[in-house]
């Protein structure tokens, strides 16, 4: 899958889970829980948000990317959970700051760049990684600002018409989702090398190299800093990737794991040592029956 198809989906399904939350309000019925009317939306829309958003974020590497079943399930229930803890906390300090400014369109818009902040965070944090916690919370503020104007403008052009105002607030919610899952995944190329697959299964995928170890191979249990590679001609853990201080290392995993390198400069291909190589910017790597181009 190309960056420009994961940016696809990452606003496709951001903006359904913006929608899917928005619909929940219709389905709370507000004259039967003793709440302030205030919290009666917040609760709902917060959660839902957060719940929506966590979760079809969430599960869009393994199921698109990996397309491991076992990932998918694991960082859908893991987006989920924190999206719907971050999600209620965003809307009540949103509520706050729209309080304590006076609800004017500065106050709305900081308060949905502080929901989408918090949700962006929460995902860097259930999956244990300072890289996703700069991306999702650098992403969520972006698209909080940029969501959040796109909703203010749309319900207030339509306040006047109450008939589509409820429309309104359903594009509004699903462009402030969009808008996150955007910029998640914009700001997710921002300070990483990656090994894009050039030929094989997983022909024009980008596999971002987020951890200290990558480990590439035929292994589906997923996993931080794991990728799933459907090929034959792989083992379990056949490669992985190390940051180190002077630079990324290519290093077999397993006895009998061969992998070439083809230098950009000479282009002639090189057996991978036992202790690692270190790779160069534009180095192809052969594996199996699938090569990657390392690119930083």
């Amino acid at each position: 899958m190309s960056k420009g198809i994961q940016l696809y989906y990452n606003i496709l399904f951001g903006a359904l889970g913006g929608l899917l939350a928005w619909f929940i309000l219709g389905f709370v019925k507000r004259d039967s829980v003793d709440l302030p009317p205030i919290l009666l939306s917040l609760l709902p829309l917060g959660a839902g948000a957060g719940l929506f958003l966590g979760l079809l974020i969430g599960q869009i590497e393994g199921s698109l990317i990996e397309k491991s079943w076992r990932k998918a399930i694991t960082g859908a229930f893991n987006g989920a959970l924190a999206g719907v803890i971050s999600g209620l906390v965003g809307f009540v300090l949103a509520q706050l700051i729209f309080t304590i400014i006076g609800g004017e369109l500065i106050g709305r818009v900081l308060g949905w760049m502080c929901f989408g902040l918090l949700v962006g965070v929460s995902q860097g944090l259930v999956n244990r990684s300072a890289h996703r916690l700069f991306y999702g919370g650098a992403g969520g503020l972006a698209g909080g600002l940029f969501g959040g104007l796109v909703y203010e403008g749309i319900t207030q052009a339509a306040r006047n018409f109450e008939p589509i105002f409820p429309l309104a607030g359903a594009l509004g919610m699903a462009a402030v989702g969009a808008s996150i899952g955007a910029f998640f995944a914009l700001f997710r190329r921002i300070g990483r090398a990656r090994f894009d697959c050039i030929d094989g299964i997983r022909s024009g995928t980008s596999y971002y190299l987020e951890e200290e170890t990558t480990i590439f191979g035929r292994n589906d249990r997923g996993g931080r800093g794991r990728v799933y590679i459907p090929d034959s001609g792989l083992a379990k853990e056949h490669l992985s990737v190390q940051r180190r201080k002077d630079g990324y290392y290519c290093v077999p995993q397993s006895p009998g794991s061969q992998i070439y390198i083809a230098r950009k400069a000479s282009g002639q291909p090189e057996l991978v040592l036992p202790q690692g190589t270190k790779l160069e910017n534009k180095d192809e790597i052969k594996l199996g029956n699938v090569s990657f181009q390392f690119n930083k």
